[in-house]
């Protein structure tokens, strides 16, 4: 205990001021109170509860409406700003704008710049602005003579650049228009260009071909023809024919209108010589091969360069089959069956030799083949000689390329040298076919005939290589 005090009063506010004066001093007794001072002011009275609040008021944004909206211009392609502000680089376009009105301004190459202002007032609204052109119109009208050159296009150029269209948009100003074609002579001219305002250039009346000369002559049987001369489907004449002709017209001969292969050269003279022959035979796959009868192969119907030297090459190389007789070599690759009473076998057989292709006639299709070989059979001591006499007929199968298909057949005459089976001869029918590719033939054959070997019948199968001189 720190302390007591003791004291009477009548009532309870007496001793109320007992304790008011007692408990002071009491209290500076307790340990760590100060005793500075002897007496502590009275704590002030306040008004209880919560006063003065104050507090930020909410942020409110200005609210703006905004919508999408569609651009289009006429012509498409403009680039457009709003208010100032590019938006859209080239029509159509969507852009999304505040509600209300929007300065557009609209910009187009060759075009006048639009400067407009709408009310943009809801989504999805379109907005089209029409532009004035600020251009005048070149037209050119191609044309051609008799369809002459249409495969090939006009060449069109103006101030010296290429253009690829026939309808031209030129700022105003004047300009230097050059036309030119492989078939025709060249065009130019000048034209004045104004704005709002077309020209029109028609070709129709103002082309002229170019032309070369020719001088064209006739053979038949080699043997010189009058045939007539067509230039593009029109008779221009007969052989002897000289007179001037366009570059690129298709030049025909004869009632059958053969192609007439010549190349002609722009104002120059060309001479050509032309060989008809009357063919006899012809079926879709294939045909008879005469000297030149490649003029009317389908496929040589384009002139260019390459294919009228192919025509070329091509007819040579047919001519070179029925002008002269050739000679060569042959090996050859055998199989023998022998049929007896004694029993079937089989061997093998090489043989080599000579070949001579003689033709019947130089406008074909036959030839005649004579061939002296000398066959070795293995397995048995069989030495032997064959003489084939055979009839070639040479077809051609429509390719531009020097490839010739032959059918032949005939007769071979063998004689056995020293064999075991004694000297026999022997004769029987031969049948064949094979390509002819330049001076190269190779060929299978099918030889039947009755020779000796004990009384046997021959089979041969025969796969051979000739390369005539």
């Amino acid at each position: 205990m720190v302390g007591s005090f003791t004291g009477r009063a009548k009532d309870v506010f007496g001793l109320e001021a007992i304790i008011n004066e007692n408990a002071p001093s009491l209290f500076r007794k307790m340990p760590g109170a100060s005793v500075a001072s002897k007496s502590a002011p009275a704590a002030p009275s306040v008004a209880g509860g919560i006063s003065g609040l104050q507090k930020a008021a909410s942020y409110e944004a200005e609210k703006e409406k905004l919508y999408v909206v569609n651009f289009s211009t006429e012509p498409t392609g403009a680039a457009l700003s709003f208010d100032g502000v590019p938006s859209c680089p080239k029509t159509p376009c969507k852009v999304e704008l505040a509600g209300g009105k929007v300065r557009i301004i609209a910009a187009l190459e060759q075009y006048e710049r639009a400067d407009t202002t709408v009310l943009i007032k809801q989504n999805n609204q379109s907005i089209s602005i029409k532009l004035k052109s600020n251009f005048g119109v070149l037209e050119i009208k191609p044309a051609y003579l008799d369809g002459i050159g249409q495969k090939s296009q006009w060449s069109l150029t103006i101030n010296g650049k290429p253009s690829s269209s026939w309808e031209n948009n030129l700022s105003p100003n004047k300009y230097s228009v050059k036309l030119s074609h492989e078939c025709y002579e060249n065009i130019s001219f000048d034209v004045g260009i104004n704005k709002g305002k077309r020209e029109v250039f028609d070709m129709a009346g103002n082309i002229t071909l170019k032309k070369g000369g020719l001088t064209l002559s006739a053979e038949r049987n080699d043997e010189p023809a009058s045939e007539p001369v067509f230039v593009n489907g029109k008779q221009v004449g007969e052989t002897p024919f000289s007179g001037s002709v366009p570059l690129c017209a298709r030049v025909e001969i004869g009632d059958s209108r053969e192609l007439v292969n010549v190349k002609l050269e722009y104002k120059e003279k060309v001479k050509h010589t032309h060989s008809i022959y009357t063919k006899t035979f012809t079926d879709k796959k294939y045909r008879i091969v005469y000297k030149d009868s490649i003029d009317n192969k389908p496929e040589f119907d384009n002139d260019s360069d390459e294919n009228i030297i192919a025509r070329k090459e091509h007819s040579e190389a047919y001519k070179k089959v029925f002008e002269k007789a050739r000679f060569g070599t042959r090996i050859g690759l055998g199989y023998d069956w022998l049929l007896n009473e004694a029993g079937n076998s089989s061997l093998w057989q090489f043989e080599g030799g000579g070949i001579a292709i003689i033709p019947l006639s130089k406008k074909g299709p036959f030839l005649f083949d004579i061939e002296l070989n000398y066959i070795h059979r293995i397995h048995y001591t069989a030495e032997s000689i064959s003489i084939p006499l055979l009839f070639q007929f040479v077809i051609d199968d429509d390719s531009k390329y020097q490839i010739l298909r032959v059918l032949e057949i005939g007769a071979v005459y063998e004689k056995l040298l020293e064999t075991e089976f004694g000297d026999k001869n022997g004769i029987g029918p031969a049948f064949g076919a094979g390509v002819r590719i330049k001076n190269f033939i190779i060929g299978f054959r099918l030889i039947s005939y009755y020779m000796g070997f004990g009384g046997s019948r021959l089979i041969t199968e025969n796969l051979s290589a000739s390369y005539l001189f």
